[in-house]
């Protein structure tokens, strides 16, 4: 594990409730203003195991936004992790698509994650689970990243 990486474990209990803050703004943008699912993406919510399909919604963008917060940005550079390069980020019930990445396999990539926060039982638990598997085995080996890929 790399230094930075363990530093930033020691402090989860300052990063997370930040990040929190973001993810439930940008939830709720999200919630506000994207598609709620098509026929085809509520079957591939129910078969990972998605609760309540009826409450997500997609927002397609050319990138995918960043936090402006300078703590989670400077975070993020020292992990070597850019929201503008993701392909999709899940926060709750709402999903960040990235236009030229559409796929079925990305919807129900992050849809599994949609299950798992649903099984967390709030945003605050999902991201702390989240963020500590990250930087304790790296996004590839992350668990919770490890069964979304195995969906």
């Amino acid at each position: 594990m790399r230094l930075a990486n363990k530093i930033l474990l020691n402090l989860i209990s300052i990063i997370v409730p930040i990040a929190v803050r973001w993810c439930e703004r940008q939830q709720q943008t999200i919630l506000v203003s994207g598609q709620a699912l098509l026929p085809n993406e509520i079957d591939i919510a129910k078969y990972v195991g998605v609760s309540h399909h009826e409450r997500i919604r997609i927002k397609l963008c050319d990138k995918i936004p960043g936090p402006p917060n300078w703590i989670l940005s400077a975070v993020s550079k020292l992990i070597g992790v850019e929201c503008s390069n993701f392909a999709g980020l899940t926060l709750g019930y709402g999903i960040f698509i990235r236009q030229d990445a559409f796929s079925h396999g990305l919807i129900a990539h992050e849809f599994r994650h949609v299950r798992q926060f649903e099984q967390a039982g709030s945003l605050a638990s999902f991201l702390t689970r989240y963020i500590t598997e990250f930087l304790t085995y790296g996004y590839w080996n992350a668990p919770l990243e490890v069964e979304a890929r195995d969906q």
